[in-house]
C-alpha cells in the first residue's frame, strides 16, 4: 500500500474573486462594486494572513463579509430613512373614517405569564422557548404539559 492510499490528498481551496462578488451580490446589487469590495477585503486580509490561510477560510470570510455588509446596509438605510423624515420628504398618514381603518378603543395584549409547575418553577422541558400560559387553550392542556415537565425521564 502506498502512502497516498493511506493519507487522503489534501484538499485545496481556491480564492475566487468572482465567486466572492457573486455571493455578496445578494446584499450589494452592483456586481462591479461587489467585486471591488471583495477584492479590497482580500487585500486587507493578505496583509495579515498568507494566501493558503485565506483560501482555507474562504467560505468563512464570505459569510463574515456578508454579515458586515448587511449591518452596514441596514445602518445606511436607517440613516436615509431618518434624513427623509427630518427633511419632511417622507410622511406617514393615518386615515380613519370612510374607506379607512378605524382604530379600536382597546387592544388586547397577550401576557407573558410563564406556565408554572406545582413547585412554582417555570416549565423547563418544552420544545418552545418561553411557553406562555395563555397559549394553552384548556386547563387539560396545561395540566398535561406540567405533568410531562415534572417527569424525571421523558422520551421526546
Amino acid at each position: 500500500m502506498t502512502a497516498s492510499a493511506i493519507t487522503p490528498p489534501k484538499g485545496t481551496l481556491e480564492i475566487d474573486e468572482a465567486f466572492l462578488a457573486k455571493q455578496i451580490s445578494e446584499i450589494v446589487p452592483n456586481q462591479w462594486i461587489c467585486y471591488t469590495l471583495g477584492d479590497n477585503a482580500l487585500k486587507l486580509l493578505s496583509k495579515k494572513y498568507d494566501r493558503e490561510t485565506i483560501a482555507s477560510n474562504f467560505v468563512f470570510i464570505i459569510e463574515e463579509l456578508k454579515n458586515i455588509l448587511e449591518k452596514q446596509k441596514n445602518l445606511l438605510a436607517e440613516k436615509v430613512f431618518r434624513h427623509l423624515l427630518e427633511k419632511k420628504k417622507l410622511h406617514f398618514f393615518l386615515i380613519s373614517g370612510k374607506g379607512g381603518f378605524v382604530l379600536p378603543n382597546r387592544i388586547k395584549v397577550k401576557g407573558n405569564k410563564q406556565l408554572i409547575r406545582s413547585n412554582n418553577q417555570a416549565v423547563q422541558k418544552s420544545l418552545f422557548d418561553g411557553k406562555v400560559e395563555e397559549e394553552f387553550d384548556t386547563d387539560l392542556e396545561k395540566s398535561v404539559a406540567i405533568y410531562l415537565d415534572e417527569q424525571e425521564q421523558l422520551l421526546w
